[in-house]
């Protein structure tokens, strides 16, 4: 079971985005992050990481070929402006199944995996397809580690067959 739920709200955030297997893709977007942040002595002003999971080629799970967008909110004294060689966008709000996740990189499709097909089926939800799985990173001294993640997996959620009629 998730270890819960949570509604999060839209943010505006800065992200480098790499394409490519979930468990290249991820380190190597947060390896350039850091370094972006590190260039500008803005690592430790950063308080949380958000790691999107978008689905490439038709997928429906981050597993194979993902675009991942190692995201972070701007510290202050840096503008949108100055941040040029970021990509803006919005964190996409909404409901989410959350499970606490300690482990290495290579554990989290199986997390997702778990709560795609088994926790949300049993309580009438489904994943939500047009939004992305989001990993949390409230420990950003931690950011683009692969072997001891702790992190906050969140899992799109929208209600199973939402739209059909009972027949």
């Amino acid at each position: 079971m998730p270890s819960g739920f949570v509604y999060l709200r839209a943010l505006r955030v800065g992200a480098i985005s790499v394409s490519g297997p979930l468990r290249t893709a991820a380190p190597a977007a947060w390896s350039q992050m850091c370094s972006w942040l590190e260039r500008r002595n803005a690592r430790h002003d950063v308080k949380v990481g958000y790691g999107l999971c978008w689905p490439e080629d038709g997928g429906e799970a981050c597993d194979e070929q993902v675009r991942y967008d190692a995201s972070i909110e701007l510290p202050a004294g840096i503008t949108e402006q100055d941040a040029r060689d970021l990509t803006f966008q919005t964190l996409p709000g909404g409901a989410y199944a959350r499970e606490r996740y300690k482990g290495s990189l290579c554990g989290v499709a199986t997390t997702l995996a778990t709560l795609r097909t088994h926790c949300l089926p049993e309580r009438g939800l489904a994943a939500d397809p047009h939004r992305p799985v989001i990993t949390v990173f409230p420990d950003t001294v931690r950011l683009g580690q692969t072997d001891s993640l702790r992190v906050d997996i969140l899992m799109p959620v929208a209600v199973a067959n939402f739209g059909r009629s009972a027949a």
